[in-house]
């Protein structure tokens, strides 16, 4: 896996359209090999984080660039229990089943999507986001619906 590192405020972003444009190259060059060659060789994988700093003003109209790629939008790049390269192979519901269990995202995400939930700006809202979160936890069927839904949306997503 190739993973480079560029800060928005110090890199033009010709020198990314540049490293992006290489990285194709070579992308194709690989592919065009692999289907001549008879025996399987292992897929590879090409990550660009962009680094945007929130106190600097900075326009995503320089995210145009990256069409054909997929994106994402990460909070926070700390270390992660999960390996990355368990994660770029395989369809959400096998992540989800297999290698970061729906449960533990549930468990780490909930209160931070509760919060995100637009209520009245006072304390019986945050104790009922308190409790929510709490809640939620402690009923095991009400989890089991919210992964069926998971897998619902995500098969009516997939045969569009």
């Amino acid at each position: 896996m190739l993973i480079l590192q560029c800060d928005l405020t110090t890199v033009n972003t010709g020198c990314i359209r540049l490293a992006k444009f290489i990285i194709e190259q070579f992308r194709n060059e690989y592919i065009s090999k692999r289907d001549q060659m008879e025996r399987k060789m292992p897929p590879k994988h090409a990550c660009i984080i962009l680094h945007i700093h929130r106190d600097q003003e900075s326009t995503f109209t320089s995210f145009n660039f990256m069409c054909g790629w997929k994106q994402m939008t990460i909070e926070t790049l700390s270390g992660s229990d999960v390996p990355t390269s368990g994660l770029l192979d395989g369809s959400l519901s096998r992540i989800v089943d297999s290698i970061y269990p729906f449960e533990k995202i549930l468990q780490e995400e909930l209160l931070w999507c509760l919060s995100c939930m637009k209520y009245p700006s006072n304390d019986k809202s945050i104790n009922h986001i308190k409790t929510l979160n709490e809640k939620i936890m402690k009923y095991p069927n009400f989890i089991k619906c919210l992964k069926r839904y998971k897998l619902i949306l995500e098969y009516c997503l997939g045969n569009r």
